[in-house]
């Protein structure tokens, strides 16, 4: 039976916990799509991109490859360069807005093949700000004592969700992921957490978006089931059977 992780405000004598940041990692896919391979769009609009936003280049993923994929990839040089293994990891978040499929999250893909078997996972959409709400989420389990080390990864893989025609999002997205470790202390060394203010405005959050594939636009398409929620088996005796072996 997993057992939780040893709270670090109780450790510290009650003492002032706080999320240091104690490794980083990266991973950006291998093809490089630069501003010049662009040629569906006018040859005047081109110098717009990099002048406009700075945007010279953007990687895409291999056909192969996926969310889950990129972010397993930053998370183990990240794991690597702390010296940590993943066995000592007491939580994933992985921020995202491209997940692998609506459920379930990919952060348990994430959690399944990185091996950290002690970690709760999920996953967290807040799409461009997902890495400022995840160092928040990932400062609050630790500052509550709900774990003591946070994987926070960030993945996208936009290159599959955009219309490649179109000027105002497709050279503007590409796709890599990124991750941090966190972990609880009363005596930082390095950088840590001081604090956060998290404030969207909703009233914007028509002005990007992709309208289908959720419940409000489900797709769905005759004779395609993989549109639709499945269980491998009897819904009662998968839970029964994972409550009883764990």
């Amino acid at each position: 039976m997993r057992q939780p992780p040893s709270n670090p405000r109780v450790n510290a004598g009650m003492r002032q916990i706080v999320s240091q940041i104690i490794s980083t990692g990266s991973y950006l896919p291998d093809h490089v799509v630069a501003n010049s391979d662009l040629v569906q769009f006018p040859l005047s609009a081109i110098p717009l991109i990099e002048a406009k936003t700075g945007v010279s280049s953007r990687r895409h993923a291999a056909p192969e490859q996926a969310t889950s994929e990129l972010a397993i990839q930053a998370a183990q040089r990240c794991l690597r360069s702390a010296s940590i293994r993943p066995e000592e990891i007491d939580a994933i978040v992985l921020a995202t807005s491209s997940p692998e499929q609506p459920m379930p999250a990919t952060a348990t893909t994430v959690q399944h093949k990185l091996g950290c078997h002690r970690a709760f996972a999920f996953d967290l959409n807040a799409v461009c700000t997902g890495a400022v709400y995840g160092i928040s989420v990932a400062d609050s389990l630790i500052r509550g004592g709900y774990a003591s080390r946070v994987l926070l990864a960030a993945a996208e893989l936009y290159s599959r969700l955009l219309n490649p025609r179109d000027f105002s999002t497709y050279p503007y997205f590409g796709d890599g992921a990124g991750a941090l470790l966190f972990e609880g202390t009363t005596a930082p060394a390095g950088p840590w957490v001081r604090g956060g203010y998290l404030r969207p405005d909703g009233a914007g959050s028509d002005l990007v978006q992709i309208a289908a594939g959720g419940s409000a636009c489900p797709i769905r398409k005759p004779g395609n089931v993989s549109c639709i929620s499945r269980c491998r088996g009897r819904p009662y005796s998968i839970l029964r059977r994972q409550r009883v072996t764990r």
